[in-house]
């Protein structure tokens, strides 16, 4: 914490290691006072930007959570430009370590997450060779998921929220579909979600619930343009039905065609509007919808 008052304007930077005189990873280059009702108020955190870039926008999200106080998994960090750091709390579960891969922009269900040890240094070579792609590699606690899930604000503002009991990775691929939530579960996720949106504005989630806590696994801001059975709302020259048992990467390999055909995609299956297969074709801008 800066050791001014709050009128106080300043001027600073951070840096990835010790510099300046008193040998700080921050240098103060000017403070100002304002009067107190001229003080602008602080702006809401954002991302993406060049940091999170830097970072990873995995890893910034959770960065971002664990400033904030949302409850996020003891993580450590690696990254290919800012040294190793540590963030959020332990779980004291006995679950095993995750290993996820951190890409510098969003990229839904593209890149491997892992539940056992795996050399997180080889894993990021096999998954971007050219080292242009993933930022940093996530060491982060398991949690005892009594309920997994996901949550977005949709196109009007409202909140959904999709899980299922146990693990939720097996939910974010489509493998297995949302399920009917206990009232106790809703009820923590929608105050983990208020209290998210206090700090960020509108988010995007994933969460896991155990012992009436909701642990924060992923945070990205802003709204989904989705509503009712609605992923991504348009016109198509035709619409493809798309059984999603043919796999998120089948999908992947079809988007570019889909697009410059100006095709829109029918999800069959029992899949939610909160999983990847719905991240994917949001980033992607093609009309689609659940079926």
């Amino acid at each position: 914490r800066f050791p001014f008052a709050h009128e106080d304007r300043i001027e600073f930077s951070v840096h990835t290691g010790p510099v300046g005189y008193y040998y700080k990873p921050l240098v103060v280059w000017q403070v100002d006072c304002h009067a107190t009702e001229e003080s602008p108020r602080a702006p809401l955190p954002f991302w993406s930007n060049r940091v999170s870039v830097s970072m990873g926008d995995k890893a910034y999200g959770l960065l971002m959570a664990d400033l904030y106080g949302l409850l996020v998994p003891a993580t450590t960090v690696i990254g290919r430009v800012f040294p190793q750091f540590h963030l959020g709390k332990s779980t004291h579960s006995g679950e095993s370590l995750w290993i996820r891969t951190s890409p510098q922009e969003e990229t839904p269900g593209r890149y491997a997450t892992r539940r056992v040890w795996e050399d997180p240094f080889l894993l990021m070579h096999k998954e971007d060779p050219d080292a242009t792609k993933i930022a940093s590699m996530i060491t982060q606690e398991g949690v005892k998921p009594n309920y997994s899930g996901a949550l977005v604000t949709d196109a009007d503002g409202r909140l959904i929220i999709e899980g299922k009991r146990g693990e939720g990775d097996r939910f974010m691929v489509g493998e297995t579909g949302p399920e009917e939530l206990p009232s106790r579960v809703q009820r923590a996720v929608e105050s983990f979600y208020h209290k998210a949106c206090e700090v960020f504005g509108d988010v995007r989630a994933e969460w896991v619930f155990n012992d009436d806590e909701i642990w924060c696994i992923q945070l990205h801001l802003g709204r989904s343009p989705s509503f009712g059975q609605i992923i991504y709302q348009g016109n198509p020259s035709e619409w493809i039905e798309f059984p999603v048992s043919r796999g998120l990467e089948t999908l992947r390999n079809m988007l570019s065609a889909i697009q410059d055909r100006g095709d829109g995609i029918i999800l069959q299956g029992n899949v939610g509007i909160t999983g990847h297969f719905a991240e994917m074709l949001i980033k992607a801008k093609i009309p689609s919808r659940l079926k």
